[in-house]
């Protein structure tokens, strides 16, 4: 049975973006598989359906997987199935995160950690993860920084995206924004709507926020969290502008 008591990536959420995002491609993999070895225990936290986790698993890494999307975590199974593997994903937040084992390296990419929200969630949550690595434990994790906002005066920004499934149905996604600048964070109300033979099927509504760190702001926020040897390495992934963060705990 599907838990709904998540109201983030639902149904239409999830459909929209497995459609239209794929999987990482090797370049990507690459990249974040570099500061591991394949004999180390990895865990990507707000692992979504699997679009890096897969991946890094056909590859050879083990990764363990964790999300509170439920309709995030059957696509993911279903995804696994698929290809013939097998990894442990659990269904947790995040924010509550709370696993037996502890890990050698802890994977957000693409800007996940930035949907945590308000700012002191985000911190606990960090304090969290510093918890579940073992002993010289690596985070690696990207963020970007939405440069528009910088010249938005505070007025609604609206934006309409369309995905076209394999059936012929179409979801469209329109978003609903409002950027604070002195916060440093945006709210967004977004709208889900499947229109199958011109008609509206389904239909979805979200609210999320997306925070932003300036680079030493989020730099003093992994030391005051106990993580030493930190690293920043600026890098454009799926033609995003980010900023990777690779730290240590000691």
């Amino acid at each position: 049975m599907i838990n709904t008591e998540n109201k983030s990536y639902l149904e239409l959420c999830t459909e929209f973006y497995d459609n239209d995002k794929p999987f990482a491609n090797e370049q990507e993999v690459d990249f974040y598989g570099q500061f591991f070895t394949k004999d180390e225990l990895l865990l990507e936290p707000m692992c979504g359906s699997g679009r890096l986790l897969i991946p890094l698993i056909k590859e050879g890494y083990i990764v363990h997987g964790l999300d509170n999307s439920p309709y995030m975590l059957v696509n993911c199974h279903d995804r696994l199935r698929q290809q013939n593997l097998q990894t442990e994903i659990f269904e947790q937040s995040i924010t509550n995160i709370n696993l037996a084992q502890k890990y050698d390296g802890i994977i957000i990419p693409f800007g996940s950690f930035q949907l945590l929200y308000p700012r002191s969630v985000a911190f606990d949550t960090l304090k969290k993860l510093y918890q579940h690595l073992k002993p010289s434990g690596r985070i690696v994790l990207d963020m970007f920084i939405p440069w528009e906002a910088m010249y938005l005066g505070g007025e609604d920004q609206t934006s309409e995206k369309s995905t076209v499934l394999p059936s012929g149905d179409v979801i469209v996604h329109q978003s609903h924004s409002k950027a604070n600048k002195l916060e440093q964070y945006y709210s967004s109300h977004d709208i889900y709507e499947k229109i199958v033979n011109g008609k509206v099927s389904l239909r979805e509504e979200e609210t999320m926020h997306l925070c932003w760190y300036f680079i030493y702001e989020f730099e003093l926020l992994l030391e005051k969290v106990g993580f030493k040897n930190i690293k920043r390495i600026n890098k454009v992934i799926n033609q995003e502008e980010l900023m990777v963060y690779v730290a240590v705990k000691p």
